[in-house]
């Protein structure tokens, strides 16, 4: 379907993930993109133009990232853990989705992370200590701040 889209000059080119078979009968995924080099006369299609890339070892790695991150969230829910996590290079914060039902969250719901509303959710008498630590900034790379421990409602 994609080559005839190509062909009739409805699209420029596409990319897709597949699987292919080895002369072995084995699978390996590849990432194969293509288009078409037209006439400048006629635009017609003269030559069509496949790059295939091999990403198999790719796939595998997140197959096993998604397997190991499966197991380590069904341990965390089996345990009741919530856990949040701040990358602080990134500025990214992970909630988990047990953290998110202990703290009344639908657990597909986004979280905001914004200061403002990390402290409405901190305990009253913890708000300004927190929001003191938290003005201090990062600490310096490869240094891992301790100690800051706060309630939260």
């Amino acid at each position: 379907a994609q080559v005839k889209l190509l062909a009739d000059g409805e699209v420029d080119g596409y990319r897709a993930e597949r699987r292919y078979l080895r002369r072995d009968g084995s699978t390996f995924w590849v990432l194969a993109a293509a288009s078409v080099l037209r006439s400048e006369r006629t635009g017609r299609p003269l030559y069509f133009i496949l790059q295939i890339t091999d990403i198999d070892r790719q796939k595998q790695a997140e197959a096993a990232l998604a397997e190991s991150e499966s197991r380590w969230n069904s341990a965390l829910e089996g345990g009741g853990q919530g856990v949040w996590d701040h990358d602080i290079r990134r500025n990214k914060v992970f909630y988990s989705r047990t953290w998110k039902l202990m703290r009344g969250f639908d657990p597909d719901e986004e979280v905001s992370s914004g200061q403002e509303d990390w402290l409405a959710r901190v305990h009253p008498d913890d708000r300004e200590r927190d929001a003191t630590q938290r003005a201090t900034g990062p600490s310096p790379p490869n240094r891992v701040r301790t100690g800051l421990s706060t309630r939260v409602r």
